[in-house]
C-alpha cells in the first residue's frame, strides 16, 4: 500500500497554503490534499461574500491588536509568512489586488474564484482525494493510519486543516477536534463570533435599516464594563454588521446576564442631552416631533422609536412634555436592545475555540504531543476581528505547517 511523506486534511486556505508551500518545497515528496468537498476552498469561495477580504494592508506589527484570542502564539507565523509575503504571492500569480476601506484587501475582480484557482495552479502535482470524509486517524509505528469513506491513507505526517464549526455546509463540523482529542489535545470549547447579535424585540418593523457611527455600550451587573463604536445593520432578529461582529466576539464568552444599550448619538455628552434637546425643541416648536427625529434617523427607525416611548409623532414639538422629552434623551442614549444571545455558531464568520495551543510549537505548529502531526488555520484556539485578519492567519499558519513539514525528517 502507497505511504504518502505527508497528508494534509482539509482544503480550505490553511489547507491550501500547506499543500502549496509543501509543492514548492518538496518536489520528491509525495503529498495528498484530503477533502470532504468536491472542490478545494469552499469556504473560501463565500468570504466576504464571495468577495474574499485575503488579507489586511496594515503594517504586520498592528495584527496582533486585532487577534482576540492568542495574539502571541501568532507571532513566528505572521512575520514567516506576512500579508506582504500573501499579496506578492497572488499578484505574482496573476491576480490584481486592490485595497479598501479599513485596510481590507480584495481581488480586484471582487471573485473569490480568482484566489481559489491560484492556489488550485500551483498544487497540480500534488494527490487530491476530494468528496472523500475521514472517519478516523490512528498512529502506528510512526505512521498516521487515515480512515476515510472511501478506503485506508497512510502518510508519515499528517497537517490538520479541518477548520472550525462556522459554515457547516462547508465542511467545517468540528471533524478536527475529534481528530485532535484522540491524540490527548485539550480542545476549548467551540463559540459563535463574528455574528449577529438576536434580541428580545421585535425588530421586523425596521429589518433592513442601518446606523452609522453609534455607540454599543456592554453592561455586566450594571455597570459600563465596555464601548463600541461603528455601523450596526437591523435583521428580523436583532441585529447584524461590523459592530454586531465586534461585541459578539467580545460577548461570547459571557455566561453573566449582560445588557446591551445603544448611544444613538455618541457625539452628544449624555449629561448635556436635556439641555440640547430643550434647545432644539425651542428652535422647532410648531414642528411636528417626527419631523425632527427623520432629520436625524432613517424615517421607519424614527417611527419604531417614537412608537417605543409613546409618542404621537404628529404632536407639535411645543406640545412635548417635560417628561416626554426625558424619554426621547433616555432612548436617544440609553437605548436598551434587550439582548438574548449571540447567534447560532453555524452562521458565525469564525469560531472562537479549538485545540488549545499551549500543545503546540508556534513556531512550527508540530504537536507537542504527538510528533509528525502539524495543527493549521481555524482548528485552533485563535481567532480575530474582521477585516482579512483571520485569513492572513490561515494563510500564515498554514505555510508554517507546510514548510516544517517538509523540512521535518522522519
Amino acid at each position: 500500500m502507497k505511504i504518502y511523506d505527508v497528508a494534509i486534511i482539509g482544503a480550505g486556505a490553511s489547507g491550501l497554503m500547506a499543500a502549496v508551500t509543501l509543492s514548492k518545497n518538496s518536489k520528491n515528496s509525495d503529498i495528498i490534499l484530503i477533502d470532504k468537498n468536491k472542490s478545494v476552498g469552499k469556504k473560501l469561495s463565500i468570504t466576504g461574500n464571495g468577495r474574499c477580504n485575503v488579507t489586511n494592508s496594515r503594517d504586520i506589527s498592528e495584527f496582533f491588536s486585532f487577534i482576540t484570542r492568542n495574539d502571541l502564539f501568532m507571532y513566528s507565523s505572521l512575520y514567516s509568512f506576512t500579508n506582504l509575503d500573501l499579496m506578492d504571492f497572488l499578484e505574482s500569480n496573476g491576480v490584481d489586488l486592490k485595497i479598501e476601506d479599513d485596510f481590507k484587501v480584495f481581488p480586484k475582480s471582487d471573485n473569490s474564484n480568482d484566489i481559489i484557482d491560484v492556489f488550485y495552479k500551483n498544487i497540480e502535482n500534488i494527490t487530491k482525494s476530494l468528496d472523500t470524509e475521514v472517519t478516523n486517524i490512528i498512529k502506528e509505528d510512526n505512521l498516521f493510519n487515515i480512515d476515510t469513506k472511501k478506503g485506508k491513507i497512510l502518510s508519515k505526517k499528517v497537517i490538520l486543516a479541518t477548520g472550525g464549526m462556522s459554515y457547516p455546509i462547508t465542511g467545517s463540523t468540528g471533524d478536527g477536534y475529534r481528530f485532535a482529542k484522540s491524540f490527548n489535545h485539550k480542545i476549548i470549547p467551540a463559540r459563535s463570533s463574528l455574528n449577529s447579535i438576536l434580541l428580545k424585540l421585535d425588530t421586523s418593523s425596521i429589518a433592513g435599516v442601518s446606523l452609522k457611527n453609534i455607540e454599543l455600550n456592554v453592561f455586566k451587573n450594571n455597570k459600563n464594563i465596555k464601548s463600541f463604536v461603528g455601523d450596526i445593520i437591523f435583521t428580523h432578529r436583532g441585529i447584524s454588521g461590523p459592530l454586531s461582529f465586534i461585541v459578539s466576539d467580545y460577548i461570547t464568552d459571557f455566561n453573566e446576564k449582560i445588557i446591551l444599550r445603544l448611544n444613538l448619538l455618541p457625539n452628544l455628552n449624555i449629561d448635556d442631552i436635556d439641555m440640547y434637546l430643550l434647545e432644539l425643541f425651542n428652535k422647532n416648536k410648531n414642528k411636528e416631533i417626527k419631523t425632527l427625529f427623520y432629520k436625524y434617523f432613517p424615517k421607519s427607525f424614527s417611527d419604531y422609536l417614537l412608537e417605543i416611548i409613546n409618542i404621537n409623532g404628529n404632536n407639535k414639538i411645543h406640545s412635548i412634555s417635560k417628561n416626554d422629552r426625558k424619554n426621547i434623551g433616555n432612548i436617544i442614549t440609553n437605548f436598551d436592545l434587550q439582548y438574548n444571545r449571540v447567534d447560532d455558531i453555524k452562521r458565525a464568520v469564525i469560531t472562537k475555540g479549538g485545540v488549545d495551543v499551549e500543545d503546540i510549537n508556534p513556531n512550527t505548529m508540530e504537536s507537542n504531543l504527538v510528533e509528525n502531526l502539524f495543527f493549521c488555520g481555524e482548528i485552533l484556539d485563535v481567532s480575530a476581528l474582521t477585516g482579512g485578519y483571520n485569513l492572513q492567519i490561515a494563510f500564515s499558519t498554514g505555510y508554517l505547517a507546510g514548510i516544517n513539514a517538509n523540512l521535518k525528517e522522519v
